[in-house]
């Protein structure tokens, strides 16, 4: 008996009362009737929100069974009814996954690809100054930039493009076309 509780990695005294009792057989699952009629609803607020997790759908659900008469139920039933069916959401650790840099910035030849962002600091007397700015994705050169103490807007944007393609291509319009990509570097 000591082997085969030492193989297991269970103590000795576990398996000699399992085998004084005989088979143990397992306990159905907690579950009442009324379980079964709350799982439709449980669905139809998952499928309006799906990121709410099993508060909030106690909540929601609770607010449903008042508009329709019925008693409030547990938020631990919630919990259970939702674990049971596999819908509540993944635990949030507080990590974030590294993200693996894949290379899909980088290219091969000049003007094939631009990135631009945006940046802030504060001068002296306080006063923030926001630049905006393209890069070459292929040699990093900033193909062109625009600073203002005011708000980014569209048109600085418009501007920034067009300023991009006339100090690239000499004219108007590319030549060809640019993959733009933004907030990345």
């Amino acid at each position: 008996m000591k082997c085969i509780a030492e193989s297991l990695g269970v103590a000795r005294s576990s398996l000699a009362e399992r085998i004084s009792k005989g088979s143990v057989v397992r306990q159905r699952r907690y579950s009442k009737a009324e379980d079964e009629r709350l799982l439709p609803l449980i669905l139809d607020i998952i499928g309006e929100r799906q990121t709410y997790g099993y508060r909030r759908m106690h909540a929601l659900l609770n607010t449903r069974l008042h508009a329709l008469g019925r008693s409030h139920v547990n938020h631990k039933r919630i919990y259970r009814i939702m674990r049971l069916h596999g819908l509540l959401l993944s635990r949030h650790t507080g990590v974030r996954k590294a993200r693996a840099h894949t290379g899909c910035a980088a290219v091969s030849g000049r003007n094939t690809r631009w990135c631009s962002d945006t940046f802030e600091f504060l001068c002296d007397d306080r006063q923030p100054v926001r630049v905006v700015f393209a890069l070459d994705a292929c040699d990093r050169e900033v193909i062109a930039f625009m600073a203002t103490t005011g708000g980014i807007d569209s048109g600085m944007i418009k501007g920034l493009m067009l300023h991009c393609i006339e100090k690239r291509f000499n004219t108007l319009q590319a030549l060809w076309p640019v993959d733009w990509r933004v907030g990345e570097r």
